[in-house]
């Protein structure tokens, strides 16, 4: 029986992708927008996430590629934070869960779940041969697929933005009491297509239930 098949074929042509109009550059937060060439990812683009923080970071910026009707696959992920994806904005019913297919056949399902899929996150875990990568990112370029990696990825090929978060400052704890509320995390892009060396910037991330707007939002002068 083939990948696709053990996938579910019916429920591949189901989750066929939405049709976008416009160009092909995805938004991105206002204060992540220094870290990307233009001020946004282009679809087809492999993304990098690596650190604390750094999950609901690339859900903010993946937003944009899934829309209220795209599809969110995760391949082998077991441990990722969803209900993230969820205040982020992202459908809970659009998001596909695929267990951990084993380097023998991460390729092939990962090549399928692109046939219905915006955007596809694979674990630090994953493992695909050189040639394996190259025809995936092929694959994704053609078809407007956003992959996203988590972690210190096992990936033979460099990711078009690489993105690491690093936590500088906690508030909402008083004299012994109270709730951690706020995160403030520098964020900094590497790749080969990030704009600049080592660019960074410095955000703040509430810790509640908010919009993908709320969610990221700069304060004055947080520019690095």
């Amino acid at each position: 029986m083939s990948e696709v098949r053990r996938l579910d074929a019916e429920l591949l042509e189901r989750i066929q992708p939405h049709t976008f109009a416009g160009n092909d550059l995805l938004a991105v937060p206002e204060p992540l927008k220094p870290l990307f060439p233009a001020g946004g990812l282009q679809r087809g683009w492999s993304l990098g996430l690596e650190g604390s923080g750094s999950w609901s970071i690339g859900l903010s910026v993946i937003a944009s590629a899934l829309g209220n009707e795209g599809w969110l696959a995760v391949i082998g992920a077991p441990e990722l934070n969803l209900a993230a994806a969820h205040e982020l904005g992202v459908r809970l019913d659009r998001i596909v869960v695929i267990e951990d297919p084993g380097s023998d056949r991460m390729a092939t399902v990962t090549s399928a779940v692109m046939e219905a899929a915006e955007a596809v996150v694979v674990s630090s875990t994953a493992s695909v041969t050189p040639a394996q990568a190259r025809r995936l990112s092929t694959r994704a370029r053609e078809r407007g697929t956003t992959m996203i990696h988590l972690g210190p990825s096992r990936w033979p090929t460099t990711r078009d933005i690489e993105l690491t978060t690093t936590v500088e400052e906690w508030t909402g704890l008083g004299q012994g009491f109270g709730y951690l509320k706020h995160r403030k995390l520098k964020v900094q892009a590497q790749g080969r297509r990030a704009y600049g060396a080592n660019k960074s910037v410095t955000i703040w991330l509430p810790g509640k239930r908010a919009s993908t707007s709320e969610q990221i939002a700069a304060r004055p002068g947080n520019n690095i």
